[in-house]
């Protein structure tokens, strides 16, 4: 019986956890529209025009990025700005989302650079 009244309890809790959480819809947009430029910037080959993520643009949402989680420069710094290996980027964005995920419902307010 004991244990029936602490799953309640512990169900109770993980609910109400859930409902705290504040997490900011335009912070999430901002966060995870840089990250995909980023991807694009290095995966996506024969964008269309409207498409394109500049490389003005992708410098710009590494910046942004920076300013919550940790970006790592020195993993761009070659010829072409770009990771050099998909492993390379898969890990550092796992970082970004790992941060996100940490702090998602902290109601985070987007500083653009």
């Amino acid at each position: 019986m004991l244990k029936y009244y602490v799953l309640i309890a512990f169900v109770g809790i993980q609910f109400s956890q859930q409902n705290d959480c504040k997490e900011n819809g335009e912070f999430k947009k901002n966060f995870f529209e840089c990250i995909d430029n980023i991807e694009t910037y290095n995966y996506v080959i024969n964008t269309t025009l409207e498409n394109r993520v500049t490389t003005k643009m992708y410098i710009s949402s590494l910046k942004d990025l920076s300013q919550y989680c940790e970006v790592d420069f020195t993993l761009i710094m070659n010829y072409t700005q770009k990771y050099n290996s998909r492993e390379v980027y898969e890990k550092e964005k796992q970082v970004w989302l790992d941060w996100y995920n940490d702090n998602r419902c902290n109601n985070l307010k987007w500083k653009s650079n």
